[in-house]
């Protein structure tokens, strides 16, 4: 995915999820007392930013990511949009009918499942497969225009920032010029954005502004803005600008109601702690096209450290995963059937075959990591579920026994 726009998506979260609040506070204070739309909140809540290009129909960006109420911080975890995924067979024939020419395997980049959804799926389709990929339940998503980021800066007045040396770089293909010069000074929309995006210096120097300082940047600048926004002074005089932007740049499933509850810790927001974290991926060449392939094992860690416990279970969800059955047993054409039931299911099947190994009367569910594949496991009784990262290339791998004749 770009970089530059990944690595300043964290902006647009804080100015969506500011917008969220102030709309709803607004939108809901007629119909009741404000303190009704301060009640308990979950201790987590999973979302996903979706940042759409200039032209709205494709994701340039995808950031998950879970808001910690109890420990004061945001775990993010950005998604390439090359992401090799793979299609449930649903959400498939929908997009299908939108678009005949695509794959009957359901691969494709993960920037296309918002595309082929069309605009009354995209949305819903990207963040489940998002939620597929990661293995975990989202709860809100936001779109957005990345056209909101320099409106709400300058909004607001412009954000002050002690820009920590001279950041001069250019890039026409990008249409993007940054020049700051060092020191405390005040930034607008444009500027801002030139500080979250950049990346090295035209004439080679800071080479010691790796992607660790970037991020430290980003953060810093984060909580300016947030700080000046949610002040007790500035709340409501920019309130109008938030609403703006909110309104023109952004689309989300949460309600006023749902959005006025996060009030309380949005105005605190200036005092969490936010993390960023990249899933362990892998280059690929498919079918003259370039991918990116998520080692899911190695990123396990990753994706534990962002979300934790989701409902008392660890993340990992088998449905979008690419399953191969194999045949295990005696009856021809056991692993086809195999496929049908799986895909039946909602789960995701990349091939079939034949196992060439020991025959046993119950299924086997070969997974990388320990916690996989018990989702599968529910759909056949007596079924062992064998951790094993070593005995196949693919990640879950569904041997049909004897019994499943």
């Amino acid at each position: 995915m770009s970089g530059r726009i990944a690595r300043f998506i964290r902006t647009l979260m804080v100015c969506s999820l500011l917008a969220f609040t102030v709309w709803a506070c607004f939108a809901c204070v007629e119909g009741g007392p404000i303190n009704t739309l301060l009640s308990p909140i979950a201790r987590k809540t999973n979302f996903v930013i979706l940042g759409l290009d200039k032209s709205g129909r494709r994701t340039d960006s995808i950031i998950a990511g879970c808001l910690n109420t109890e420990n004061k911080s945001v775990n993010l975890l950005s998604i390439p949009r090359d992401t090799l995924v793979t299609v449930s067979a649903d959400r498939l024939d929908v997009m299908k009918k939108r678009y005949p020419g695509i794959p009957g395997d359901g691969r494709m980049k993960i920037n296309s499942v918002y595309t082929y959804g069309g605009e009354e799926y995209g949305a819903d389709f990207a963040v489940k497969q998002a939620e597929d990929l990661l293995g975990v339940k989202i709860q809100y998503y936001v779109t957005i225009n990345l056209s909101a980021f320099r409106y709400i800066v300058d909004q607001i007045g412009g954000v002050e920032y002690d820009v920590p040396f001279h950041m001069k770089y250019a890039d026409p293909a990008q249409d993007l010029v940054i020049d700051l010069p060092p020191g405390l000074q005040l930034l607008n929309g444009e500027q801002a954005e030139g500080l979250v995006r950049y990346r090295k210096s035209d004439d080679g120097s800071h080479a010691e502004y790796t992607d660790l300082s970037r991020a430290q940047t980003q953060q810093a600048f984060i909580k300016a803005l947030a700080g000046k926004i949610i002040s007790e002074k500035n709340l409501l005089e920019n309130a109008a600008a938030l609403i703006s932007a909110w309104r023109e740049y952004t689309d989300t499933n949460m309600d006023p109601t749902a959005i006025a509850k996060y009030l309380k810790h949005i105005r605190e927001f200036k005092r969490y702690d936010i993390s960023s974290n990249m899933l362990i991926t892998k280059e690929a060449w498919i079918n003259g096209s370039d991918y990116i392939i998520v080692d899911a094992e190695a990123s396990g860690d990753a994706i534990e450290r962002v979300f934790g416990l989701v409902d008392g279970e660890l993340p990992n969800s088998s449905k979008g995963k690419p399953i191969k059955v194999l045949n295990g047993g005696a009856l021809s054409g056991l692993a086809a059937r195999g496929r049908v039931f799986l895909i039946n299911n909602g789960f995701t099947v990349s091939g079939i075959g034949n196992y060439e190994s020991e025959r046993t009367a119950y299924t086997r569910i070969f997974v990388k990591r320990e916690g996989m594949g018990g989702d599968i496991q529910a759909l056949y009784p007596g079924s062992k579920i064998i951790v094993d990262g070593e005995a196949f290339d693919e990640e879950v791998v569904v041997v049909l026994g004897l019994e499943a004749e």
